[in-house]
């Protein structure tokens, strides 16, 4: 997927934004093998603890913004927001299957969840 389209941003803002995070050790380019032209993203270590950190940081902000609701007030807006989601998705991925594209988010949860919890002990 290319970042600028899925951003809706300038690919050559994109490019300025993804030099700085090179140069910052939270992102390397790896470069197609078969194509040159492609680069892949990945994030390094020190990436993958901002972005945990950054996470937890967001998930805290939310408990609190969200502790106004009782429980059946937020599992009906966690509701809504789901049926949102699978609307957004089948119009910005027609013809994908749903499961396909969360699957890594499933695969991530988990340690995002054991980021959390060490967090509170």
């Amino acid at each position: 997927m290319d970042v600028a389209d899925w951003l809706d941003r300038n690919p050559n803002s994109i490019s300025m934004i993804i030099n700085r995070m090179e140069k910052g050790g939270l992102v390397e380019r790896i470069m197609g093998l078969q194509d040159r032209r492609a680069v892949r993203l990945v994030l390094t270590e020190e990436g993958k603890e901002l972005l945990d950190q950054a996470n937890v940081l967001g998930w805290e902000l939310m408990q609190e913004i969200l502790s106004c609701l009782s429980k059946e007030e937020l599992q009906a807006h966690i509701r809504g927001l789901e049926r949102v989601r699978e609307s957004a998705f089948k119009y910005l991925y027609p013809g994908k299957v749903i499961k396909e594209i969360i699957t890594n988010e499933e695969q991530e949860m988990p340690r995002f969840l054991a980021k959390i919890k060490r967090r509170d002990v």
